[in-house]
């Protein structure tokens, strides 16, 4: 049987006993948070923080190739290999350490936003290269 679970790269990275714990759960894989919007969360068996507020973000290291047709692009993007891994990378590397499949998952507005931002296909569009791009760049390699 698989058994998944949801996490963001703050529940795993600054905990050394996070992937042990999660992996102990007896899960498969983990599904990892590669975007999300803003948010305020509780993170309640992180030794070093109980509740987090982040802004928007990518959490892995976007490929540039894949924002040249874009209008908007992210500010001083630079080639992966360039740049230190990011949080996502971080967390993923950690718990695939234990033993666990990780995939990417992505949230680019909060359900409340959809309707007042997402009218044209454009924003649809960019958003699903998005996806795509955080959906390679978190899949498990042979």
């Amino acid at each position: 049987m698989r058994a998944w679970a949801n996490l963001y790269p703050w529940d795993v990275n600054g905990d050394p006993a996070a992937a042990d714990r999660i992996a102990g759960l007896g899960l498969t894989g983990i599904a990892l948070a590669a975007a999300y919007h803003s948010v305020r969360a509780v993170t309640p068996f992180h030794p070093g923080h109980r509740i987090v507020t982040r802004d928007a973000a990518v959490y892995y290291r976007a490929d540039p190739a894949r924002w040249r047709a874009t209008g908007p692009r992210p500010a001083r993007l630079r080639p992966a290999a360039a740049r230190p891994a990011g949080s996502f990378e971080r967390a993923a590397a950690a718990l695939r350490s234990r033993g666990l499949q990780v995939t990417a998952w992505g949230v680019m507005l909060p359900v409340g936003a959809v309707p007042r931002l997402a009218r044209g296909p454009g924003v649809r569009r960019r958003a699903g290269r998005r996806d795509r791009g955080a959906a390679r760049g978190g899949r498990d390699r042979a």
